[in-house]
């Protein structure tokens, strides 16, 4: 329809992240390989307005609705992965057996957990997925007026909540740890400053503690079944893959003191890792540091940092007024 971009108070740092990405591939290790694949940032950025453009025209009811009913379709999915492996259906080409037929009725908990891999192709991605849609979840249960769409939510943060431990991600945890309090800590600056209506806020509070009451307890049932066989193979079994995390981050690290001003180039973690020729170092095929921070730092440099820092102070002001027109999702 020829409409512009809608203008917003990200535009700037955005327009000067894309430079950055741009100067760091033309003078990185391999300027074709970082500038085929600098597209994927530039499609973000392309998302971002699009949203944003559909929030202003009255669309973030309609927008939230979607992004959970794909969510939901992702948490069907990865419980019928890990039924398939529990009960041996031919779902999967690895379920072979199910775990009725080798436990039985006194040992219906094996000793050790599936972790979902199928789902999303992979359990990181997965849990990066439903780390970032938890917490707005939780504000739509507190804020939401309608009855069906409170009882859907909550229904689908269960889910979630239960696929994101059969991940086994410590980052997906750690996420979800700093995220929630964060959460709560928005939600009650936010409703400092709001009136109480007369004869309605009763009402929502019952409700709201009744699905936070059910939430509650059938995490604390899943919890007290799986909990001590989740946290020895989320956590206890795998110091080797933990010290693996620190020996990229002092790679990620050596690579910024190296080039310190523009980096290696996007996406150049990996090749600047194998250009070491360190027989200590890991040879497998491993593209990023597993830390943001110290990723965007050795691909980057320091102008990369310099931006990126800039784009989430600017994100962390970035608010708008409430349309009238939406009445079920908060903003």
């Amino acid at each position: 329809r020829g409409d512009p971009f809608p203008r917003t108070a990200l535009d700037i740092p955005i327009l000067a992240w894309l430079i950055v990405l741009f100067i760091s591939a033309v003078f990185g290790l391999s300027p074709r390989f970082s500038l085929e694949k600098i597209w994927a940032s530039f499609t973000l950025v392309l998302a971002f307005y699009l949203l944003v453009d559909l929030r202003r025209k009255g669309y973030t009811t309609t927008v939230a609705r979607a992004f959970y009913m794909s969510a939901t379709v992702v948490c069907m999915v990865g419980l019928a992965e890990f039924a398939s492996w529990y009960f041996g259906l031919p779902l999967l080409s690895q379920s072979v057996q199910g775990w009725p037929a080798v436990g039985g009725l006194e040992h219906p908990f094996p000793p050790t957990l599936y972790r979902l891999n199928f789902t999303l192709n992979g359990a990181t991605p997965l849990s990066a997925y439903l780390a970032l849609l938890i917490p707005p979840a939780l504000g739509i249960l507190l804020t939401t007026q309608d009855r069906e769409d409170r009882q859907a939510i909550a229904v689908w943060l269960i889910l979630a909540f239960v696929v994101e431990g059969l991940s086994f991600s410590r980052g997906g945890i750690l996420a979800l740890l700093v995220s929630l309090p964060l959460t709560v800590l928005g939600w009650w600056v936010a409703r400092r400053g709001v009136k109480p209506v007369p004869g309605g806020a009763r009402t929502l509070r019952r409700s709201h503690l009744l699905v936070i009451v059910a939430i509650v307890v059938a995490l604390l049932i899943v919890a007290s079944l799986l909990g001590p066989s989740w946290l020895k193979h989320t956590f206890l079994n795998r110091t080797g893959s933990t010290q693996f995390r620190f020996t990229l981050w002092d790679v990620a690290l050596s690579t910024f003191l190296e080039h310190p001003i523009s980096g290696v180039g996007p996406y150049n973690f990996g090749r600047g890792l194998l250009q070491r020729n360190d027989p200590t170092l890991p040879r497998l095929q491993i593209m990023t540091a597993h830390n943001v921070y110290l990723n965007t730092a050795a691909e980057l440099g320091l102008i990369g940092l310099l931006v990126g820092g800039w784009m989430l102070l600017a994100a962390g002001r970035f608010r708008e007024a409430p349309l009238q027109a939406e009445h079920h999702v908060a903003a």
